[in-house]
């Protein structure tokens, strides 16, 4: 519902004319709140912004920062032969998550658009991120680690929105 809020020096006043079921004495008084307490539910809101948006961020700086360390080889490291394709899936699984915890945050139900669009951004960043890893030196882009991504990124944007299903049925029933 909106009210219409006018500021004068330091404080908000909101008329309730607009209050469905108002009687007349109480359209004709103003609500006058100080600039504190909006300012305060601004804060908040910004930091619940944050709160559902920098885990991914982080996220994803995460993957283009390994992206960018030159000469990671996994015969080095000693991993089993193509485990780095785990390494792949796993990595976009995440990410697929995140990005729908994102987008879904304040949502009472599942939107499968989400879910579409997650997985069309997450693998058009996997097919950015192959690009971007064959320009550092004694990195190679391979069609497999893009398969893997775009495979995680699907298994994570599903299992996300499956996951968020189980939680809306699981508030409605009690």
């Amino acid at each position: 519902m909106n009210f219409p809020i006018v500021r004068r020096h330091d404080r908000f006043i909101i008329f309730p004319e607009s209050v469905p079921g108002a009687s007349a004495g109480q359209k004709s008084s103003a609500i006058v709140l100080p600039v504190v307490i909006l300012t305060g539910i601004r804060v908040i809101e910004m930091y619940l912004r944050i709160k559902r948006w920098l885990p991914f961020f982080v996220w994803v700086s995460l993957i283009f920062g390994a992206s960018s360390i030159p000469g990671v080889v996994t015969e080095s490291v000693k991993l089993p032969m193509d485990s780095d394709k785990l390494i792949h899936f796993f990595e976009y699984l995440v990410f697929a998550v995140l990005f729908y915890r994102g987008l879904s945050y304040d949502s009472r139900k599942v939107n499968w658009t989400i879910c579409f669009v997650v997985i069309l951004t997450g693998g058009g960043i996997a097919g950015l991120d192959e690009m971007y890893q064959s320009y550092i030196p004694g990195r190679d882009s391979s069609i497999f680690d893009l398969i893997a991504d775009f495979t995680g990124v699907v298994a994570g944007s599903v299992l996300a929105a499956l996951k968020h299903r189980w939680t809306v049925k699981r508030g409605r029933t009690g």
